[in-house]
This record gives C-alpha cells, sequence and structure tokens, in this order.
C-alpha cells in the first residue's frame, strides 16, 4: 500500500502512529533531497538500496529510518533490507512483528518500499524455543538457552507477550502468524551486488557454497557442514550468529558483503572494500534510549564501497 502508515492504513495493533523524534531537525539540504543523494542510480528504473541494522522491537526507529532514507534519496521507491533480530531487547517487539507481518500482506510493499527482512540469531532463537524441531534442529532444548540472548527477563521477547517464563505458556502466547513470519525469512538476501547475511560470511570457503547452505534452511547437517565454528552459539550457522567475522573483507567475495549483528569500537560502522557492517546497538537502548539505530543508503552497480562512486551513505536516527 502506498497510503501510509500514519493514516492508519498498516498501524499494528497498539502500534504508535508515526512520530519524529524531538531531537531530529530536517537538515535545509532535504528541501532538494537531490542534492542529498548524487547517484547515477536515481535517475535508473530501480531505486536505491536502503539498509538498517538490527531493530530489537523498535518499531518507531524502523520507522523514522524509512522516512528519513527515503527524504535522502530524493524518492520512495526503495528496496529496504532489514538486517535481522526483531526480537529480544526492545519496547516495542510484538507491535514490530505484527507491522511485518501487516506488511508481508500487502506483498512487502510499504509508502512505496519494497520491504525484504531476514533472519537473525535472535530470531532464529526464538524460533528454535517456540518449534524446537523447525528447520531440522538437533541442537536440543533452546528455552533455557535462549535465556542469555535477553538483557533481563523485561526486555525479553516472552515478556512482551506478557508470558510467564515458561516455553509452554510463551507458546500459548505467541501468534501463529508471527511464527510464521520468522519462519518464512530468507537467511540472506542477495541483490545487485550486495550481499546482506545477518553476521559475515567466511573467507575461506566459496561464496556460493555458503549462500547455498543458507537458502536450505536445514539445520540437521549443520555439524558436518563446516560453518558451526562459532561455539557459543552451537545449534546456529555460522553466517548468522559468528561475532569472529566482524571485520573481515575479501576481494575473492566477486559481492559486496553487507552485516549487523556486531558491536564496533567507538560504535562507528566498519567499511573496507568489499564490507559494510553496521553497528548494533538497538539492543542497549532498554539501558540508553539515546542511542540511534544505524542506516545505510546503498549505491546500485557499486564494485568498491570506497570508492567515490561506490560509497554508501551512512547516517543514524534516534
Amino acid at each position: 500500500p502506498t497510503g501510509g502508515y500514519p493514516s492508519g492504513a498498516l498501524r499494528p495493533r497498539g502500534g504508535p502512529m508515526f512520530q519524529p523524534p524531538i531531537s531530529w531537525v530536517p537538515p535545509r539540504s532535504l528541501a532538494s533531497p537531490a542534492t542529498v543523494w548524487e547517484d547515477d542510480s536515481d535517475n535508473s528504473a530501480e531505486g536505491p538500496i536502503l539498509v538498517l541494522s538490527d531493530l530489537h522491537g523498535n518499531l518507531d526507529l524502523l520507522l523514522r529510518a524509512l522516512r528519513h532514507g527515503a527524504r535522502l534519496a530524493g524518492r520512495s521507491d526503495l528496496t529496504v533490507v532489514l538486517i535481522g533480530d526483531y526480537c529480544d531487547n526492545g519496547p516495542q517487539i510484538r507491535e514490530l512483528l505484527d507491522f511485518l507481518c501487516d506488511v508481508k500482506d500487502h506483498d512487502w510493499v510499504f509508502e512505496g518500499m519494497l520491504i525484504r527482512p531476514i533472519l537473525g540469531n535472535h530470531d532464529l532463537a526464538c524460533l528454535l524455543s517456540a518449534s524446537p524441531g523447525v528447520f531440522g534442529n538437533r541442537a536440543g532444548d533452546w528455552w533455557h538457552r535462549w535465556h542469555r540472548y535477553w538483557n533481563g527477563w523485561k526486555n525479553s521477547t516472552p515478556a512482551s507477550y506478557g508470558s510467564r517464563d515458561d516455553r509452554a505458556h510463551f507458546c500459548e502466547r505467541f501468534p501463529e502468524r508471527h511464527l510464521a513470519l520468522l519462519e518464512d525469512l530468507p537467511w540472506f538476501e542477495h541483490i545487485d551486488n550486495y550481499v546482506f547475511v545477518h553476521a559475515g560470511l567466511s573467507v575461506a570457503d566459496p561464496v556460493e557454497d555458503q549462500l547455498a547452505f543458507l537458502r536450505q534452511k536445514d539445520l540437521s547437517g549443520l555439524s558436518s557442514s563446516g560453518y558451526e565454528n562459532y561455539r557459543r552459539n552451537g545449534g546456529m550457522p555460522d553466517q548468522i550468529t559468528h561475532k569472529g567475522w566482524a571485520r573481515t573483507n575479501s576481494e575473492a567475495w566477486g559481492c559486496l558483503l553487507v552485516t549487523g549483528h556486531n558491536k564496533y569500537p567507538d560504535r562507528v560502522d566498519f567499511i573496507a572494500s568489499h564490507r559494510l557492517g553496521l553497528h548494533s546497538c538497538a539492543c542497549e537502548r532498554c539501558f540508553n534510549p539515546r542511542l540511534p539505530l544505524h542506516c545505510a543508503l546503498l549505491r546500485r552497480g557499486a564494485t568498491d564501497l570506497m570508492s567515490p562512486g561506490g560509497a554508501p551513505m551512512q547516517f543514524k536516527v534516534h
């Protein structure tokens, strides 16, 4: 739909109307958006790509980022990649999943933007806890393992649904459409020359082999795949959870890799020739609500993120 969330066309049950953050003042240059985002792809049939870091139940930040990204691009026909982690450690987990379900019901279009969410490790932990056999999981019961993903019980996903600390009680309250949404999410997106995956890619294996593994969404062979090396989160593919891949970069990938998941020194995004790592800190807003959501506009046709013609436009919303 193009009518917009504020009009109520896609307003999640109990969800807030969009309000710009008090501290946000549009720069004067936004009066002429084309002067902000100078890119040959502006005149192409396809709009730029907008990517947002881990949302962690912050629906308000998502809506601000979508509108701010459209203003910067000077057009609304963006392809928007959500890099995963909608669950856990945020104030609007249920509302965010409701919103995504509503957008899914409208062919993943919102205000002229094509929304492309992928799975994060927190979302996979939620799925494995609520539906232990999902994706052929053989890593056993995840309910208690999931607890270490939360910044305290009150910021957990079960608490967002008014659940007790009990798997059966949570499953009773977790809507089937939320479960189906998370289960249907792809584990990566490949758009233009970009590969979007939550945590990263190995520099030792061909990209196509890794994407073929992720495309199957099958955990039954994970232990023999060679992609279960991050033992702290055993039972998940490295590409979705490996913190040790936060700063990898390789021209041999043959693509530009875009990730979230990681926390970088001084809260500065990591950028190299073939890698953009968006700093993930929305999960810490339960401790410091002033922390922003890290975002970037990406140029179609780019082959090097450090070159003048390939550099992304990075921005934050509060």
